[in-house]
């Protein structure tokens, strides 16, 4: 795992903030695991903010292998999770069934996540307009997930809370988590696939929209430059950067900027936006990220033939 150490410089030695990657500290076995190996290709990032005083902690998008995410709280870190939160709907973040599409199989996979969160006891927490996606996908009960608006807070302890920041665009009910001391101060953004280290999440999924990404993108890069961003996968090096740097770098993030301003009431006017923004194909590069690794003693195999195998 590695510590965050410009969270803590910024909001304090009282909190810390681990990273937890999954293929590296969690969902590791990937030579004997077909869930694991699909896991170190996805390349999420997975975070716990840790209450130095308490012991308690917030795990934020936890995923693939939930008992290794626990583990390394129990054993490595020491903490207890009180509460997790997901940025987003997405079954590489909140667990349940893989669709059939990526898997090329007849029957339903079913990955670990926020149902073995539920199962436990341990409050969980999806923006509003995602709780019913992620119901049906995960199969947990609705009543079992707090639903978030804008606004809305997670708290950590007394003086620290995840604020809720409505990002829709990825998917309707995509929201990023603030962790900040006040709204003038830099803190930590946990972004999931809203923003990505110089890019955005896809908004070529039947459930995206370009528009609303461009509002989100935009409202974020008005948060105070010294906040750290925190992205919801490894596609990019270094592994977190900040809202200053993806303003002067992200070519989406700078074209939204060009393409809505923020009035005097905090609304946005929209300009005409092009059908889709230029992504690149992560899936792919991650795919061969993980043929790259097995290379010299297997042959090259897909997301579906390697969830497929009986």
């Amino acid at each position: 795992m590695v510590l965050v150490e410009e969270a803590t410089k910024l909001i304090g030695k009282d909190v810390s903030v681990q990273q937890l990657l999954s293929g590296r500290e969690v969902a590791n076995d990937v030579r004997g695991n077909r869930v694991h190996q699909f896991a170190y290709q996805m390349a999420n990032y997975m975070y716990v903010v840790c209450d130095e005083q308490t012991r308690e902690a917030i795990a934020v998008d936890p995923c693939w292998d939930v008992d290794g995410v626990l583990r390394v709280c129990e054993n490595d870190l020491k903490v207890t999770i009180k509460a997790a939160v997901w940025t987003h709907r997405h079954f590489d973040h909140t667990g349940g069934v893989v669709p059939r599409a990526m898997t090329g199989t007849r029957e339903d996979i079913v990955l670990p996540g926020i149902a073995d969160f539920v199962e436990r006891g341990i409050a969980c927490y999806v923006g509003r307009e995602d709780a019913k996606a992620v119901s049906k996908q995960a199969r947990v009960p609705l009543d079992k997930i707090h639903a978030l608006d804008e606004g809305d807070t997670v708290p950590l302890n007394e003086r620290f809370k995840l604020q809720v920041l409505a990002t829709p665009g990825h998917t309707p009910g995509s929201v990023c988590f603030l962790l900040a001391p006040d709204a003038e101060t830099p803190g930590v953004l946990f972004t999931g696939d809203t923003l990505f280290i110089m890019s955005c999440g896809r908004t070529d999924l039947p459930e995206s929209n370009v528009s609303s990404m461009l509002k989100s993108l935009t409202r974020l890069s008005a948060l105070p430059g010294g906040t750290i961003v925190l992205p919801g996968h490894n596609y990019a090096l270094p592994a977190h950067s900040t809202i200053s740097e993806e303003r002067d770098t992200n070519a989406m993030m700078m074209q939204a900027m060009e393409r809505f301003q923020q009035s005097g009431s905090g609304t946005l006017t929209s300009e005409p936006v092009a059908a889709l923004l230029p992504l690149p194909d992560y899936l792919g590069v991650a795919r061969k990220l993980y043929d790259d690794h097995l290379a010299c003693e297997a042959p090259s195999q897909n997301a579906a033939q390697l969830l497929s195998k009986p």
